[in-house]
């Protein structure tokens, strides 16, 4: 449990969306995990200060606000930012996404409060966090794979085998010239429909296994 919170803490030196993995630890209360990583996040930091005489932290820190207050509607950009900004402007696609973002986290913790140890729980934390940071690039996706496999691996009907398989295809299809396409044109947000759709899915799910689990222990 240690460890987990120190590699925790590296990956959020290297990459900022893990961050959103500390409600989970609390959700489940990893009370081992959560200290450590915040102590590795501030001695890592402190070191990457003290090892470069140029402000990394501060600069990066200062992309991170531009990123969050300027979304990107570039076709790699699969978060629920990128579809509004597509469809929208700036000033509407920060109302929705601010909205859908607050949905999709309360529908998490709705559905996380009976199966808190459950997989899916992890895996409906990480396909929220690709769907309300800011910027999720393509190569984020494989945050997703963790979802599928738990899923495939669960006994599901044809008509949720086939929105599964949907679901992955959305999400791993890559157009050779996504230019060709209009922003607003729905194809072009291929990736988000898919990690939408994913993530009504693993709500379903540990709904299901949450109420047979419950029963099982009555």
């Amino acid at each position: 449990l240690h460890l987990t919170g120190l590699i925790l803490s590296l990956i959020v030196i290297l990459k900022v969306n893990p961050l959103l993995l500390i409600p989970y630890l609390i959700l489940t209360k990893n009370t081992k995990s959560l200290p450590v990583f915040l102590l590795g996040l501030l001695s890592l930091n402190l070191y990457i200060d003290l090892l470069f005489p140029h402000p990394l932290n501060k600069s990066f820190l200062q992309s991170l606000v531009n990123m969050s207050t300027n979304y990107s509607g570039y076709y790699y950009n699969t978060s629920l930012a990128g579809l509004f900004i597509r469809l929208t402007n700036q000033q509407i696609a920060g109302i929705l996404n601010l909205a859908f973002s607050g949905l999709v986290w309360i529908l998490v913790f709705i559905s996380s409060l009976k199966a808190k140890h459950n997989p899916l729980t992890f895996s409906l934390f990480l396909v929220a966090i690709l769907l309300t940071s800011p910027i999720t690039w393509q190569h984020y996706l494989f945050w997703s794979l963790p979802a599928f496999l738990i899923l495939i691996s669960h006994k599901q009907n044809k008509s949720t085998l086939f929105l599964t398989a949907l679901s992955f295809s959305l999400i791993n299809l890559n157009l050779k010239d996504p230019q060709k396409l209009s922003m607003t044109n729905p194809f072009y947000s291929h990736a988000t429909f898919g990690l939408l759709l994913l993530f009504l899915i693993l709500i379903l799910e540990n709904q299901r296994v949450g109420s047979h689990s419950h029963q099982s222990v009555s």
